[in-house]
């Protein structure tokens, strides 16, 4: 007998909670909805001038040649330096004397 009424006390309890939970969630008023304010954009503009723009880019990895090149000497002996110096990214035309 004890135990039904500890579990009536109980049931009471939750149900006298959930009870005020409604009455006091039904005195609370919607906020009242506020329109966004459309704020002016504000920006400078400045007249287009026609002028030349230096464009470099800077990269690392490897490259390669679109054609393939071989170097055949006509005749045997030593290759000596020609008129343009080797140096790493030197660009060459096509017929140009790179070696003697």
């Amino acid at each position: 007998m004890k135990t039904v009424v500890k579990i009536l006390i109980s049931v009471a309890i939750l149900a006298g909670g959930v009870f005020l939970m409604q009455v006091l969630a039904s005195f609370k008023t919607d906020p009242p909805v506020r329109q966004p304010q459309i704020r002016p954009k504000f920006v400078q503009a400045q007249v287009v001038q026609l002028s030349d723009i230096p464009a470099s880019v800077s990269a690392f990895g490897r490259i390669s040649s679109a054609q393939p090149i071989s170097l055949i000497s006509e005749v045997n002996g030593e290759i000596q330096s020609g008129n343009i110096p080797f140096q790493p990214g030197q660009s060459f035309k096509r017929g140009q004397l790179i070696a003697k």
